[in-house]
């Protein structure tokens, strides 16, 4: 079980990087409400950092978002107030354009590191996997992972696909494809088919 501030620290990460947006569905319909958080996004990233990285890097990488924000907090006037942090949450307790901010320095670690940063300095290849948030957030929200429903945290293997995640639905997306090549048999055949009505 990974500790609290870690949880809290991806929850507010993958909010911030794909929010819900009730605007959208006003205009477009319900579907287009929801956002990362609602399809438990942070799961799949932690998942991923701990997993797919033969080490347990989330609550390492929480841990550094959490030290950059405590760090920009204390030193930075240009930082929101935060009246209340909860089990070392300083990420989470943030604004989200705080947030934003964090995570661009994390994008730039290079040019400031904090005190409690130093394993940057020794382990170089951090820098890929925090450029890597995005990315997995992204993957997380659109991919199949969601439509795994119970099963999504087990072993890819032992996964079974239970329905279409709503994200597909946002984007238009008809389902998956076994195999590319049956697509480009499906779609030489509707060629054929087309000239031989012309």
């Amino acid at each position: 079980m990974e500790p609290y501030y870690s949880i809290e620290t991806f929850k507010a990460f993958v909010n911030g990087v794909i929010p819900r947006t009730p605007f959208l569905a006003e205009q477009y319909g319900s579907i287009y409400y929801f956002g990362a958080l609602d399809y438990d996004t942070n799961q799949y990233v932690m998942m991923m950092l701990d997993y797919y990285y033969y080490y347990r890097y989330a609550d390492f990488i929480a841990n550094l978002m959490n030290s950059y924000a405590k760090q920009l907090f204390i030193y930075d006037n240009n930082f929101s107030n935060v009246t209340r942090v909860i089990g070392n949450a300083y990420f989470a307790s943030l604004s989200l354009v705080d947030q934003l901010r964090v995570a661009s320095y994390l994008n730039a670690i290079d040019i400031y590191v904090t005190p409690d940063s130093k394993d940057i300095q020794r382990y170089p290849g951090l820098l890929s996997i925090i450029a890597s948030l995005n990315r997995y957030t992204m993957m997380g929200y659109y991919s199949e992972w969601y439509g795994y429903g119970v099963t999504r945290l087990y072993e890819p293997n032992q996964r079974v696909f239970e329905f279409k995640p709503d994200s597909w639905l946002q984007v238009g997306y008809p389902g998956k494809s076994f195999t590319y090549v049956n697509y480009v048999r499906q779609y030489e055949s509707a060629q054929e088919l087309a000239s031989s009505n012309k």
